[in-house]
């Protein structure tokens, strides 16, 4: 069990789950999957950034520190700074074997991700509308994760694909993100409220928000439906299918919910589980 307390509080199955999304989005578009420099690139990047926001969360929090996560961080501050280095490191040597298109598209995306960081912790000007729009935090988070899995894969591998069927995928791959990230932003609403953060959760209620959990997860399932009828990629809408029936299994069970593993080992896992599963899907046609 230590063990895998470890595997989830230090990112890795986050980490392990943007590459598996990455790969997916090959499978989507046609292609089988492939590991190469761009998925090494992805890893490192996701697991330095949210083991620095950890750290940063810590050092702002040092007078509550009671919530599992960051308790557990507190403890651990000189393992995450380790991380934080290493996975720097292996962000800078894996940026020197990916496309130059690759680390083009990055830079808005750090860029981004950055401010917003910086608009959450500092009242800087110009930049604190980032938390006053409401919803921002959950759309942020999805554009992100949506560009790093579907645009960076794609352009390290250097394929052909239709720009239709690239933005079914993005558009299914953006709206998944956005409904499952729900559930966390429902956990977060106090300390959000705290920072000024109008979350979805925050201004509809969390019940209401649960509800839109649901349908923005039953509505990724669009661009499934329409990459089979407009491109002939049957096997994508049965695996998203059956993945989002797990994911949804998932969300709305209350025992699930209560589970001290809810939020970074099933719902984090069930990113994976939703790839793997599309890949499956892949082999299996």
């Amino acid at each position: 069990m230590k063990a895998l307390y470890l595997i989830i509080n230090t990112n890795l199955v986050i980490a392990a789950a943007a590459v598996s999304l990455a790969m997916a989005t090959l499978v989507q578009l046609g292609f089988p999957p492939v590991f190469n420099a761009g998925l090494i690139l992805i890893f490192f990047s996701t697991l330095a950034d949210y083991n620095l926001h950890r750290l940063l969360a810590v050092y702002q929090h040092t007078n509550n520190l009671q919530t599992g996560k960051l308790a557990w961080s507190a403890r651990h501050t000189q393992l995450l700074k380790s991380l934080v280095a290493c996975s720097s490191a292996g962000l800078v040597i894996s940026a020197f074997y990916v496309r130059t298109s690759v680390l083009i598209a990055l830079v808005p995306l750090a860029m981004l991700s950055f401010l917003y960081s910086l608009s959450t912790r500092y009242k800087l000007r110009g930049i604190t509308w980032l938390v006053r729009v409401p919803g921002t935090k959950t759309f942020i988070l999805a554009l992100v994760w949506a560009t790093a899995t579907v645009v960076l894969p794609v352009l390290q591998a250097n394929i052909y694909f239709s720009p239709g069927q690239l933005g079914l995928v993005f558009a299914q791959r953006f709206i998944f993100i956005f409904a499952i990230a729900i559930p966390f932003d429902i956990r977060d609403m106090e300390a959000d409220s705290r920072a000024g953060i109008k979350s979805i959760p925050a201004i509809i209620g969390a019940q209401k928000a649960l509800i839109f959990c649901n349908v923005a997860m039953s509505l990724s399932l669009v661009p499934a439906f329409l990459q089979y009828t407009c491109y002939g990629v049957a096997y994508i809408f049965p695996a998203t299918l059956v993945s989002l029936l797990l994911i949804l299994f998932f969300v709305n069970n209350s025992k699930i919910q209560n589970s001290l593993l809810y939020y970074h080992g099933i719902l984090d896992g069930s990113i994976i589980m939703h790839a793997l599963i599309i890949i499956l899907g892949f082999y299996l046609k």
